[in-house]
């Protein structure tokens, strides 16, 4: 057990990470545009976003390879729950061995995996090709963990530069604020209309002019029909 629990440091320790970023979601003063209020998707405060950013950016550690005793009770649990197809003693020794062989190199999780996913499948014993394209279906939850974090951040970031252009175009923003902006919300902002450069100059908000009120023409007073 405690050999289990150390091989899988790596991945607890980035689900772990991601847990507890995820649990300090907040909604964000900002979430105000109806495409952010999701409750499977909240606005994220700058804590959460920062821990988020980490996750997302964060390196998978590599698994080491099952313990060969892991994987010879694992061959053995699959040799007493299914039959062999057309094997005799000898054949059906060196046949375990292959499979040790062709499946050591995979992580004790996805041994775990695999070996499940046979039980509950196969009337037989599997080929090594249906082995590794059954093991080939496992995926590590350390790296569910940062899809999930890398996809948080992405709406976040989304959610975040579009009520950023929505005030501009309301002209809520000031030029001090979009000097601080990253380039690629500028970059989109100048796209539809909101921003200009000059050569050598920095990002200005374009002011649309607002043409004075005309004044109505006065109508004139009816002529009397009075005779």
């Amino acid at each position: 057990m405690d050999e289990h629990k150390d091989r899988e440091g790596g991945p607890r320790q980035i689900g772990e990470m991601a847990s507890r970023a995820l649990s300090t979601v907040k909604f964000s003063p900002e979430a105000s545009l109806p495409t952010t209020t999701d409750p499977l998707f909240p606005r994220l405060d700058d804590t959460a976003l920062n821990a988020l950013v980490a996750i997302a950016d964060a390196p998978l550690p590599a698994l080491p390879p099952v313990s060969e005793k892991h994987l010879n009770q694992s061959v053995a649990v699959l040799d007493a729950a299914l039959p062999r197809r057309n094997s005799d003693d000898a054949s059906g020794k060196l046949m375990l061995a292959a499979y040790r062989k062709k499946l050591g190199h995979m992580p004790q999780e996805q041994i775990d995996f695999l070996c499940n996913a046979i039980l509950e499948r196969c009337r037989w014993f599997p080929t090594i090709a249906e082995c590794l394209e059954i093991a080939g279906e496992w995926s590590r939850r350390d790296a569910r963990e940062r899809a999930r974090a890398r996809n948080l951040v992405q709406r976040e970031r989304q959610a975040r530069m579009d009520d950023a252009h929505r005030r501009l175009r309301l002209g809520q923003i000031e030029q001090e604020e979009v000097d601080g902006w990253p380039e690629g919300w500028k970059r989109i902002a100048a796209t539809q209309g909101m921003l200009h450069r000059e050569p050598d100059k920095l990002w200005q908000i374009r002011r649309i002019p607002i043409a004075p009120p005309q004044e109505e023409p006065e109508c004139p007073e009816n002529p009397s029909t009075e005779e």
